[in-house]
């Protein structure tokens, strides 16, 4: 290369032409490279950003699927604690408006029931107008119910929960076997500061609407 150079540059005759053509040449590489090398880098973060965008929407769908499997796992510890609670010895009775039974008003006086209620009532009632806020007595019952029943330390704090467990663990019963001797109270005392009768329940169960229509 270094040689061809030299000889244009050597050339008695058109050196002029010669190297002013080397020089349109090494321009035209030099701007065909270029344009290449863009290309393929355009190229590539097209490929880059495809991907990316195949990957964001497969951790879309994942997560999507993960959600739909906390919901049914949430589901079944809800149905799981509930047979756990309305077993042979009931702690409540199904009739609504569901209400604590001879049994469950005993665990209520042995656990003081009322006390922690009180005691955490501000966080009790941070998390129901969070959560529940402005929904029927019905919807009111049931989100009550089932945070005390799978998530009752929501609703208490730590030393309150342990002390429940320790309880349950002393009587050879399951933490959930209690739930319902907090979410009576804890519904009743809501509902009545909102205002709202404890018979509105059956307006907005829909077993209720059922029986009403069967009949």
């Amino acid at each position: 290369m270094v040689n061809l150079v030299k000889e244009l540059l050597l050339s008695p005759a058109g050196s002029f032409a010669s190297v002013f053509s080397l020089f349109v040449l090494a321009f035209y590489l030099v701007h065909w490279i270029t344009k290449k090398v863009t290309e393929i880098r355009t190229s590539q973060e097209k490929i880059e950003s495809s991907v990316d965008s195949i990957y964001r929407r497969m951790d879309g769908r994942i997560d999507k699927i993960e959600a739909h499997i906390n919901d049914i796992r949430k589901d079944m510890a809800i149905l799981s604690a509930k047979v756990d609670v309305f077993q042979t010895e009931k702690v409540a009775q199904r009739k609504s408006p569901i209400s604590l039974t001879d049994l469950g008003l005993s665990l209520s006086e042995d656990l003081k029931a009322k006390d922690m209620i009180a005691k955490n009532w501000n966080k009790i009632w941070a998390n129901l107008e969070l959560n529940i806020h402005n929904k029927n007595a019905y919807d009111i019952q049931q989100y009550i119910f089932d945070t005390a029943t799978i998530s009752l330390d929501e609703f208490l704090d730590k030393n309150d929960v342990d002390a429940i467990k320790t309880f349950a663990y002393k009587e050879g019963r399951p933490l959930a076997f209690y739930a319902m001797v907090f979410a009576i109270p804890i519904r009743d005392r809501y509902l009545k500061q909102k205002g709202i009768d404890i018979a509105a329940v059956d307006n907005g169960d829909p077993n209720s609407k059922r029986v009403i229509q069967a009949s």
